[in-house]
């Protein structure tokens, strides 16, 4: 016949199922509140293995954890859910008028910067690209003396300054 398990484990056991359990007084009461656990999970393995019992109580304990888990997202999607409806139904009115409102914001950018656009003066190339005459003379008396070097490479001619020259 093997070992039971010890009173120390029993109580480490009874508080690993339930943390806030009032732990009885004897270790006969004791004994008996960890076979209530170990029927209650539905473990009817070896009740002297230790180990055995331990991880039937873990896995429960876990079982039990993961189902809470997934009731408390349902219960988060139903009520988004349910969020969702009531808004809906509740501001339809306020929904529509702040999609008229932005297509009405859009609108005027728009026709804001179809404005501006055809509001431009226009440019007139000719008068920006005029020739001064005066001004042509004046740069052309001003180089005609200066020495120029050209460059064996290209037939790019460089005016000189006499400080510069080159």
């Amino acid at each position: 016949m093997a070992d039971k398990i010890g009173i120390a484990k029993v109580q480490e056991l009874i508080r690993l199922f339930d943390p806030s359990t009032i732990m009885p007084i004897n270790e006969k009461e004791q004994r008996s509140k960890l076979s209530q656990i170990l029927t209650q999970i539905n473990y009817f393995g070896r009740r002297n293995d230790e180990q055995e019992v331990e991880l039937a109580i873990i896995e429960y304990i876990e079982k039990q954890l993961a189902e809470e888990e997934q009731r408390i997202k349902q219960q988060r999607e139903q009520m988004k859910d349910k969020m969702r409806q009531l808004i809906k139904k509740e501001f339809p009115q306020q929904e529509q008028r702040h999609e008229h409102q932005l297509e009405h914001i859009n609108e005027i950018h728009n026709r804001q910067a179809l404005e501006d656009f055809h509001n431009t003066p226009d440019l007139n190339l000719d008068q920006m690209f005029k020739t001064n005459e005066e001004e042509i003379d004046e740069i052309h008396q001003k180089y005609m003396n200066k020495p120029f070097h050209q460059t064996q490479e290209s037939n790019v001619i460089i005016l000189c300054d006499a400080a510069d020259e080159v």
